[in-house]
Formats: C-alpha cells, sequence, structure tokens
C-alpha cells in the first residue's frame, strides 16, 4: 500500500524447506515467472530467501514503520503464496486501531467532577500545609588523599621463564 505516494512494505524473507513437502508450494513459486513479475512492479520491496531445514515455510515482512508481520505458508499452493506477497504488499504496516469510543455515559465527562475556575478557593483552608522551608548550610569538601601507586611485581612464572629462557639479542651493537 502506498501512503502519500510512499510505498509501506519494505522487505519479505522468506524461509522455506527444500525438501518438505509442506514447502511444495514456496519451492514452485520460487521457480515461477509470476515472482519475477512481482518483484519487477515492485521494485521498492527488497526479497531475502533463506532454506530452513526441517521446517515449515513463512515469511516475514518488515514495513518502513518497523513493524513486522509473520505468515505460515504451510501446505499453500503457488497461487495461494502469490495472494500473500499482494496481501502483504497492499497492507499498512500497522495493527488494527482499536475504537476509541466513551464506554460510560455520563453528565461529567470525570469521576472527580467537572472543573470550575475556582477550584481553589473553594478547597477547605485548615487542609492544606504550609511549605516547610529547608535550611541552607555551606558544608566545606574534604581535602582529597594523594594517589600512591601500588608497585606491581610480575607474576612468579614470567621470572622464572625469562631466567630460563633468555631472549637473543639482535641487532646489538658491540
Amino acid at each position: 500500500m502506498v501512503s502519500r505516494g510512499v510505498p509501506q512494505l519494505k522487505n519479505i524473507r522468506l524461509y522455506f524447506c527444500d525438501f518438505g513437502g509442506s514447502s511444495l508450494g514456496v519451492r514452485n513459486f520460487l521457480k515461477s515467472q509470476h515472482l519475477a513479475d512481482f518483484l519487477n512492479k515492485n521494485e521498492h520491496i527488497n526479497l531475502e530467501i533463506y532454506m530452513r531445514r526441517n521446517h515449515h515455510p513463512y515469511m516475514s515482512s518488515t514495513y518502513i514503520n518497523g513493524y513486522v508481520k509473520d505468515q505460515p505458508l504451510r501446505s499453500f499452493e503457488e497461487d495461494q503464496v502469490f495472494k500473500e506477497f499482494t496481501k502483504f504488499n497492499s497492507t499498512f504496516g500497522r495493527s488494527a486501531l482499536k475504537h476509541n469510543s466513551i464506554k460510560v455515559a455520563s453528565n461529567n465527562k470525570s469521576i472527580q467532577g467537572g472543573w470550575s475556575s475556582n477550584l481553589w478557593e473553594s478547597y477547605p483552608k485548615h487542609v492544606l500545609e504550609p511549605a516547610k522551608s529547608i535550611p541552607y548550610i555551606e558544608i566545606d569538601p574534604p581535602v582529597p588523599k594523594p594517589i600512591q601507586f601500588k608497585k606491581v611485581r610480575p607474576h612468579s612464572m614470567t621470572n622464572f621463564t625469562r631466567r630460563k629462557f633468555p631472549l637473543p639479542q639482535y641487532n646489538k651493537n658491540d
């Protein structure tokens, strides 16, 4: 489907088995001219074909808004697979919209009641608490200690190996 001139379907991934009986229609569809004509007509679609042995076939479509739809193609005929391709190409990439209707019929739109401009004047004054003030005290930051680096000795096996197997000295001018 095209929304404001922009095709919605971006990518189709087709998974099938090379010898399974439930993938026969998908394999025939891949060999047919329907697939070539569909891809030439819809150049915006990127088709990825994956072979998964011992799994039923399915197609996964990705839309430009990131929505992903999966459709099993188990035991579908060649023309049914083509109908699924056209169906996915002609849908928007989103889930079904919910109906946003008001479920409760009432005179007041809110459970708390309607809004009026003098709500704060009508609120009981004795219930309102005065704002508490927090005293401000300046604290001097502590003086940081100087950093002392710890002396790291090499591993004992390193010293043993260096003594036992000294490295050859190349390019030494004697």
